[in-house]
C-alpha cells in the first residue's frame, strides 16, 4: 500500500493509482487486495475490520469534468467494495473535498467521516 493511516482507533490502507485510461479494477481486485491481505495476516486481525482505500486519477488527461464514471461498466465492483469496507475515492471529488475544508464549508471531522464510508466517494456541498 502507498499510506497507512491511524486516526482514533481506526486504521486504513490507501493504495494511490492514476493513469490516462479508465480506472482499472485491477486495482482493487489484484493490488489493493494483496495489500489488506498481507496486512492482516501481519498484524493478525481480520480483513473486514480494515477500511481501505483507493484514490485515484483516472483519465488524467482529460478535464475532470470530462471525464466518465469509474467503474460504470462494473457495478459488482462497486458492491463488493461497499460490502468489503474499501472507499473508491476519484481524486477530483477528493480535489472538491479538500477545497470544502479549506473553506470552512465542511469541518476535518466531516470530511473525514464521508471518506469512511465505503463504496464509490461523490462529493456533494452541502
Amino acid at each position: 500500500e502507498d499510506i497507512q493511516i491511524a486516526d482514533n482507533g481506526y486504521f486504513a490502507l490507501v493504495e494511490v493509482k492514476g493513469t490516462e485510461r479508465g480506472a482499472k479494477a485491477s486495482w482493487i481486485r489484484v493490488d489493493l487486495n494483496a495489500h489488506i491481505t498481507e496486512y492482516a495476516r501481519i498484524k493478525k486481525v481480520e480483513s473486514t475490520t480494515l477500511c481501505s482505500m483507493l484514490v485515484f486519477n483516472h483519465e488524467r488527461r482529460t478535464s475532470p469534468l470530462d471525464r466518465t464514471q469509474p467503474f460504470a461498466s462494473d457495478p459488482n465492483l462497486i458492491t463488493y467494495c461497499a460490502e468489503s469496507n474499501i472507499t473508491l475515492i476519484p481524486i477530483y471529488e477528493l480535489y472538491k473535498l479538500c477545497i470544502a475544508v479549506l473553506t470552512d464549508k465542511i469541518s476535518v471531522e466531516d470530511a473525514r467521516a464521508e471518506l469512511k464510508n465505503p463504496g464509490l466517494y461523490k462529493f456533494t456541498e452541502k
